[in-house]
């Protein structure tokens, strides 16, 4: 699972990282997210993708090695020779509208190998999950004296 902890929503529930020469070569040409088992291709590693060959329209996240997003491209069309971002480490193919779907922002912190438990899913399905107000926590300030 892949979960951006700043705005405490699901980006992928089953990625398919591209670990193989070919799964990186290949990526999405040929794919759709909508007839494959995973909804996110990952490429650790991979600062830089192209979309030729492919049919699909993609939103794609770039994540720098602090688990940082650091660049954004939205509704990616096929037939992009180069689409880079230098600071990536990882670079997030997923589904066109992700990207607004989420909320994820320039700056945002993802985990790239999130596991929820089940009840925490649940909870995140009913309400409201670490909201801003919820994740506030209230701050005390302590004085000392001067002896």
């Amino acid at each position: 699972m892949i979960f951006n902890l700043t705005t405490q929503n699901c980006i992928s529930q089953s990625p398919f990282y591209a670990i193989s020469s070919w799964d990186r070569i290949v990526g999405m040409i040929g794919r759709d997210f909508e007839q494959t088992e995973f909804d996110a291709m990952i490429f650790e590693h991979c600062n830089m993708i192209h979309t030729c060959f492919m049919s699909i329209s993609i939103d794609v996240i770039f994540v720098n090695r602090s688990n940082i997003v650091c660049g954004l491209r939205e509704s990616l069309r096929p037939w992009h020779p180069f689409v880079r971002c230098g600071d990536a480490y990882f670079t997030l193919e997923v589904p066109i509208g992700t990207i607004c779907g989420t909320g994820t922002a320039i700056g945002d912190i993802v985990d790239l190998q999130a596991e929820l438990s089940g009840a925490v899913l649940n909870k995140k399905k009913n309400e409201d999950f670490m909201g801003a107000v919820n994740a506030a926590i209230p701050f005390v300030a302590v004085v000392s004296k001067a002896a």
